[in-house]
């Protein structure tokens, strides 16, 4: 006769309490008791007789970031770890039942931001928080971003306290259906990813704006399904992911006031506006991130094209200039010389197109990319074969003695 799911897990809490007693903190920590040897196999067998749970087996489980078949196994221990936990097997029961039945629940992205310094829980908008990492839900994935534990005391995995994980968490709240039959909807999928995506900008760059020295940037990130079926070590099914580039060397004290405020500024603008701030924004934070003042110029250079010259279509003599200099160098001939002279001003205007408006769409300035980069190179090993930059360009172009 087969064992009964609630039974079992009326004997399972009996037991974690009996363990409780007799061994109390601080004889054992929180979270010592384990389920008894093969617990995990008896209750999987229970469940697999009923009718709610047995047709998962053709069935996956999505989280925003990862895919797993359904697998008895983790439900069962989702359901170990909330009755230890102290959650009744009646009502862990019930969660379950309601999660598979219904298929959807809410979910959340958590980022990990470096660069910032945020005190305080800031709600930028229903369902977009920053807050300090500690004030995030206590789940295994706040523990993997930022080596917190359940109580949220640091957890120190060998590395010095300099390499500490960010201290700032953003979360972005959506909804999705968490289990189904096959693939995913993908455009589905990209229509929810792509929101997500657009709010944590829109955070990111309010952040920036909201303190002279903040440089936000995202480290890691991963989801979560936000149901209290679900719980502190997951279904088994996390996925993250970490991001590149010019990570921060300190954190800037933000505004959360005034990022609230900005980030609802950042909302109202249509739509090519605010590709271009952000855009801006962007670059503005990484100049912040340069150790170097030189690259801190680069991009702080570019940000004030952005922002000043964005409505300008006419680059007139200094893309004229730069074409004419680069085809004296590279070509051979006359018409060798105007195949340069073009590309070079196609690459031109795709820079000032990218600058001025923070994109690039015209296929033709695309494609001419990689030839731009062709010249490039041959202009610096020329200069180099020649031992000095040219000191008098317009000489050099008039074939006159550069001196």
């Amino acid at each position: 006769m087969s064992e009964n799911a609630i039974e079992l897990l009326t004997e399972l809490e009996t037991e974690a309490k009996r363990f409780a007693v007799a061994y109390p903190p601080p004889r054992m920590p929180p979270g010592s008791f384990r389920a008894p040897h093969k617990f995990n196999e008896r209750l999987v067998v229970a469940l697999s007789g009923m009718p709610v749970f047995s047709e998962l087996s053709e069935k996956n489980f999505f989280t925003l970031s990862s895919t797993a078949p359904v697998n008895l196994s983790n439900i069962a221990g989702a359901l170990i770890e909330r009755v230890i936990d102290g959650v009744a097997p009646s009502q862990a029961l019930h969660d379950i039942t309601e999660l598979v039945t219904k298929r959807s629940s809410g979910i959340y992205a958590l980022m990990a931001v470096a660069g910032v310094s945020l005190n305080g829980v800031v709600d930028l908008e229903d369902g977009v928080t920053l807050m300090p990492a500690k004030s995030a839900p206590a789940t295994l994935a706040r523990e993997t971003l930022f080596d917190l534990d359940r109580l949220g005391h640091p957890i120190f995995r060998g590395t010095i306290v300099t390499a500490r994980p960010p201290g700032t968490a953003l979360i972005v709240k959506d909804h999705m259906t968490v289990i189904g039959t096959g693939e995913r909807d993908w455009r589905k999928h990209k229509a929810l990813t792509d929101d997500i995506a657009s709010k944590r900008d829109r955070a990111l760059a309010a952040l920036a704006l909201s303190g002279a020295d903040c440089a936000p940037y995202i480290t890691s990130e991963t989801s979560w399904i936000n149901h209290p079926a679900y719980p502190y070590s997951g279904f088994g099914s996390m996925g993250y992911g970490t991001h590149h580039g010019v990570t921060p060397t300190k954190k800037g004290d933000a505004d959360g006031t005034l990022a609230k405020a900005l980030y609802q500024q950042f909302r109202a603008l249509s739509d090519t506006d605010r590709t271009v701030l952000l855009r801006a924004t962007e670059r503005l934070t990484r100049s912040r991130s340069h150790p170097l003042p030189v690259d801190r110029a680069i991009d702080l250079g570019v940000v004030t094209e952005m922002i000043f010259l964005h409505d300008q279509k006419d680059q007139g003599e200094l893309r004229f200039r730069t074409a004419l200099r680069a085809a004296w160098l590279l070509g051979e001939n006359g018409p060798d010389r105007r195949v340069v002279f073009n590309c070079v001003k196609k690459a031109y205007d795709a820079r000032s197109t990218a600058v001025h408006t923070g994109n690039l769409s015209n296929q033709s300035l695309i494609d001419n990319l990689p030839r731009a980069d062709r010249y490039c190179s041959d202009a610096m090993r020329r200069i180099l074969a020649s031992g000095k930059l040219p000191q008098n360009w317009d000489a050099l172009v008039l074939e006159e003695d550069e001196s």
